[in-house]
């Protein structure tokens, strides 16, 4: 049970011929598996009921997704903006993160978080004296090499333990810090370029203290800084950030290395852009590059789908619409709002033609009632449904306590029947274009919803009658203010009853 096959999978990054570029995954025995699944289920839960976790770690934990990771970002630097602040962003990113922790403090912290005693004991036993075998293509080494260091990639307990081994990694600084496992994004806001520049730097020392204390370090090509601003603002030439200035023993292992991290900001216009967990931002949170990005996936599985048309039914392309098409522009739309009209019109026209292809229709035929028939949504309904059902996980407390204080609803000292009573407080903008970002306008979309299941207690019935309600706005047969029991169509009653 303590042997593991590790096989190296390309991160498709980077030079195939480069070890560093491939991810070390380790495969286990199924007996492993199941027992590290009830071992991981007992330990979330006991973590969870201690409230151990830091409150905006959204990997791998219940309840938690890159959607919410992003959507912290999005919002810190727009009320950042809204107070005429500039926002700085650090993405470290830790070199060989899984594979260099180091077992002592991992136990260290594993008591720390109560995990005591015969407990302790069981996970000492788990993560000592372990071994493996590495497989490249069909080859199979002999040696057995011991496991002295890091966690298991590929393992269900070794993401846990991770979690555990970097949760503490926000107390080393005062950046507003979001993560999601080993990606980690910070953020810092002044009202100033020479504020910002002195505050990141030494806000980093601190950082650098805690990797050294950790025995991690930074990868120095993959950690990037981007200033977020208006477009009035320009950043000065002699902006400089640096983690970790060690002036002596710069040579030694325990030490990070005096790296300089690159500025996305001073580069040119073409390449301003970091990816966050899939999403690429920009300093000016256009969403061009990331537009872009998506376009370049959907065309590729447009031509597939194409080439499918005439092989496949109605049904199968349908599920490979919503596999390689609809899951790009699914995917973080609630923050879609952001970009311009223009860009969002160029992956509808690219959503359009994917419907077309599923019916076999014409390159001009109207697509109002392909997307009817299908129950399809379209991109700007997309975006309105996702965000109108983020407020509604809000309002019943189905989102991580770090979104408790995002929105709040109107409060007054007399409690007076008034028509917005219910509605959510949108505070004054100071740039116009900060009323298409989340923060301002998924509160605003809620506002202005105002349908007779807005207040439904079931999450699932009040999806289906939103998205029908999205549908129902294509049909020009029925009337556009009308969803009742009466007139709720037999795909949502019969999955209901």
């Amino acid at each position: 049970m303590k042997t593991s096959k590790t096989v190296p999978v390309y991160k498709r990054s980077g030079s195939p011929l480069e070890m560093t570029n491939y991810r070390p995954i380790s495969l286990i025995n199924a007996f492993s598996k199941i027992f590290e699944k009830i071992i991981s289920h007992q330990l979330i839960n006991f973590l969870i009921k201690s409230d151990f976790f830091y409150d905006k770690q959204f990997g791998f934990l219940p309840g938690r997704s890159t959607n919410q990771a992003v959507l912290q970002i999005i919002n810190f630097i727009s009320s950042a903006w809204n107070d005429n602040k500039i926002v700085g962003g650090i993405f470290l990113d830790i070199q060989k993160a899984f594979d260099s922790i180091n077992h002592k403090i991992l136990f260290d912290k594993l008591e720390n978080a109560g995990i005591r005693g015969i407990a302790l004991d069981w996970f000492k036993s788990y993560m000592q004296n372990r071994k493996q075998r590495v497989k490249v293509g069909q080859f199979l080494s002999n040696n057995i090499r011991n496991i002295d260091l890091g966690v298991l990639q590929g393992s269900i307990l070794g993401v846990i333990l991770f979690l555990i081994y970097i949760n503490d990694i926000f107390q080393a600084s005062s950046l507003f810090s979001i993560l999601f496992a080993d990606d980690i994004s910070s953020l810092g806001a002044k009202n100033n370029f020479e504020e910002l520049e002195v505050y990141l730097n030494d806000e980093l020392k601190k950082i650098s203290v805690w990797y050294r204390a950790n025995l991690l370090s930074v990868h120095p090509m993959k950690s990037k800084v981007v200033i977020f601003r208006p477009h009035f603002s320009q950043i000065p030439v002699n902006f400089n950030i640096v983690i970790d200035n060690n002036d002596s023993e710069t040579n030694s292992p325990d030490l990070i290395n005096n790296v300089q991290i690159v500025s996305l900001s001073n580069q040119d216009s073409k390449n301003r852009s970091v990816r966050v967990l899939g999403v690429f931002l920009d300093e000016f949170l256009k969403l061009d590059d990331h537009i872009y990005h998506i376009r370049s996936k959907i065309l590729h599985s447009l031509f597939k789908l194409n080439r499918a048309k005439c092989l496949l039914s109605k049904k199968s392309l349908t599920l490979l619409y919503y596999a390689h098409v609809h899951s790009h522009l699914n995917y973080c739309s609630v923050i879609l709002s952001l970009t311009t009209k223009k860009n969002l019109d160029s992956l509808f026209i690219l959503q359009k033609r994917a419907i077309r292809i599923i019916y076999k229709a014409k390159y001009r035929d109207h697509t109002n009632p392909l997307f009817y028939e299908s129950k399809i949504l379209r991109l700007n309904d997309i975006i309105k449904f996702n965000q109108i059902v983020f407020i509604y996980d809000q309002i019943n407390k189905n989102l991580p306590p770090s979104f408790n204080d995002t929105w709040n609803k109107h409060c007054r000292a007399v409690d007076y029947n008034l028509r917005n009573k219910e509605d959510y407080y949108i505070p004054m903008l100071k740039y116009r274009k900060l009323s298409k970002h989340p923060l301002y306008d998924i509160p605003r979309q809620w506002n202005n919803f105002d349908l007779n299941f807005k207040h439904c207690l079931d999450r699932l019935k009040f999806t289906k009658l939103l998205k029908y309600h999205y549908v129902h706005l294509l049909d020009i047969n029925r009337s556009p203010d009308c969803i009742c029991e009466l007139c709720i169509p037999p795909f949502i009653r019969n999955k209901k009853k």
